[in-house]
């Protein structure tokens, strides 16, 4: 399990279950953008945790705002050996 926090700058800490050190830190978007706010910061470390939580997830947490979210890639098929 993922819990995440966001700080009074934005940054985005995400902390694995039992862990006191943060697995993942997000001062800002993956491209460099700033946040434009806690809200936006906030909706991004959700996405991720949830993403990271459950393989069904549609949309991954995006690199900009400009692209907020993106599509799950598809897992490719892999022969089962007879």
């Amino acid at each position: 399990m993922y819990t995440f926090e966001v700080d009074d700058n934005n940054a985005v800490r995400i902390f694995r279950e039992g862990q006191e050190a943060p697995v993942i830190f997000q001062p800002d978007w993956p491209n460099g953008t700033p946040w434009a706010d806690k809200a936006e910061a906030t909706s991004w470390a959700e996405l991720y945790v949830r993403s990271f939580e459950d393989a069904e997830v549609a949309e991954l947490p995006g690199d900009s705002p400009e692209e907020p979210t993106r599509a799950r890639p598809e897992a490719p098929e892999v022969p089962v050996a007879e």
